[in-house]
């Protein structure tokens, strides 16, 4: 249980500044709508993962959906907001892959 907490936090933390320093304004606003977006597909995405299914294919869904809820509640286009969600997830994904490969 730990594991997963200090996992979530690792991967709201990365996210943030990663959004943060591409949009660069209204941190509380960024800080709040990534924990939450994080609140949503981060449980999703490990269930997915318990589950065996491929972790490209939940990585594609994750970054689809983020860059949904990116456009709606920061209000971006939705091109600019895949190219985040894609940046913020293939962070994490690389160092999710460093840190829990055999």
């Amino acid at each position: 249980m730990i594991l997963l907490l200090i996992g979530f936090i690792l991967t709201f933390f990365i996210e943030f500044i990663i959004i943060l320093l591409i949009l660069k304004k209204d941190l509380k606003k960024i800080l709040f709508y990534v924990f939450l977006i994080n609140l949503f597909t981060w449980p999703l995405a490990n269930l997915a993962f318990s589950y065996s299914l491929n972790f490209y294919f939940i990585e594609l869904i994750v970054i689809l959906v983020e860059s949904i809820l990116i456009t709606l509640l920061l209000k971006l286009k939705y091109v600019k907001s895949l190219l985040i969600s894609f940046l913020a997830n293939f962070v994490t994904a690389l160092i999710s892959f460093f840190f829990l490969s055999p």
